[in-house]
């Protein structure tokens, strides 16, 4: 089975179904590396394309026929294709992750403009190399390739924002989109936390810092207008923000056990479905992934008769609570509660009822406030790790203020 094996989803937001949306029926694509041809079948079944490929897997090649006009098996940048291809021109190129993989992606661009139409697009995406999990990487003194993702060890070229602009720039081509594809440090293969990093504050605040995969779609012809969803998609995703709660069946908690809200703090309460989970032994809230500052009024089960009992959580990891405000220094912040035995088999929901002070920036801003102002505990904090990181925030709000 080809690693790249991966089911085509249309559903969720993702870089083969943005580049899609730039992609015509009845039009024709040639399409580099499609590995197992997710795409291709779309191509040829559901907007009734004429696909042209060029694949060097021979496995993956040998299921990708009956869906192309054309098929060669081969490397890329042995530049076989340009001969087969030589008397066709197209409306759309694909280099869906694939331009990383190849040792001079600058002279197969010059190429393919050659078997561009006129108003044809190339459309790449492509890994970010700048991605803040990579930073957080080279911080600790790594740098560890893996089967797949930002350091699949097959890439060989890597590329920034920039440096692919310059890049198709200096092969005559012209940017007509770009966009990205977002996914926070803690969400990637690498799985850091912004907390456990003394610039972590810093790191969430570059712009294409939580950009996945960049997207483009390049002409050969200037164009009037480039569009750019950076900025809209980049604060949507920024100030979004998840609660979750995780359901202890008897083995801790974990990913796998765990619901998601999206954009938690424009809700009145969170209403969570556990009626799937049998044996519910724990719980874990999570009321944000980042810094927060949190007014929690109730936590109440919801049982298959429908009558409700309120449970008061047995730890969670506030740096300090005021006026039962709990001030969170975390981008993990959780509250814990244990389930008594006759209430674990029976529950069908948990409702939470809360208040979101401040979040992010701001929720960082109001924690340095309340800290400096509470002269009796400050010997205590300045050994803390929550205090040394209000300090370097300190500085660094110093530094760009002059």
């Amino acid at each position: 089975m080809n690693k790249y094996d991966i089911e085509l989803d249309l559903t969720n937001r993702n870089s083969l179904s943005v580049l899609l949306k730039h992609i015509k029926k009845n039009s024709t694509v040639l399409e580099f590396g499609p590995a197992n041809g997710r795409l291709t079948r779309y191509l040829k079944n559901e907007l009734e394309c004429s696909v042209y490929a060029v694949e060097i897997d021979e496995k993956a090649a040998s299921n990708l026929e009956q869906f192309c006009e054309k098929l060669i098996v081969g490397d890329i940048e042995s530049y076989a294709w340009v001969e087969k291809f030589k008397d066709i021109k197209f409306d759309t190129i694909v280099f869906a992750d694939v331009l990383e993989h190849l040792y001079a992606p600058d002279k197969v661009l010059v190429q393919c403009k050659e078997f561009l139409k006129e108003e044809g697009n190339i459309l790449v995406s492509l890994p970010n190399i700048a991605h803040n999990a990579i930073v957080m990487e080279l911080l600790s003194d790594k740098f560890s390739y893996s089967q797949t993702g930002l350091l699949d060890n097959t890439h060989i070229r890597f590329f920034t924002n920039s440096s692919f602009l310059e890049l198709a720039q200096s092969c005559g081509l012209f940017c007509s989109y770009e966009g990205g594809i977002y996914a926070r440090a803690s969400e990637t293969e690498f799985g850091y936390a912004y907390e456990n990093f003394e610039m972590g504050y810093v790191l969430q605040k570059r712009e294409f810092g939580e950009v996945y995969q960049f997207l483009y779609a390049l002409k050969k012809n200037p164009v009037d207008e480039k569009v750019s969803d950076f900025d809209a998609m980049y604060k949507k995703e920024k100030t979004l923000g998840i609660a979750k709660l995780y359901v202890d069946v008897g083995d801790g908690f974990c990913e796998e056990n765990s619901i998601e809200i999206k954009n938690p703090q424009k809700k009145k309460s969170l209403e969570f479905d556990v009626s799937e989970f049998e044996g519910i032994k724990g719980l874990r809230f999570d009321p944000f992934d980042a810094m927060v500052c949190l007014e929690l009024h109730t936590i109440s089960l919801v049982f298959d008769d429908e009558s409700t009992k309120n449970i008061v959580p047995v730890s969670h990891n506030s740096c300090y609570a005021n006026l039962d405000v709990d001030y969170f220094l975390t981008d993990d912040s959780h509250y814990i509660c244990v389930l008594d035995e006759e209430m674990q088999s029976c529950v069908k929901k948990v409702v939470i009822v809360c208040d979101y002070k401040h979040i992010g920036a701001k929720a960082v801003n109001e924690i340095e406030r309340f800290s400096s102002s509470q002269s009796h505990e400050l010997s205590e904090m300045k050994s803390s790790n929550g205090w040394k990181f209000i300090l370097f925030v300190r500085k660094v709000k110093r530094f760009f203020n002059a």
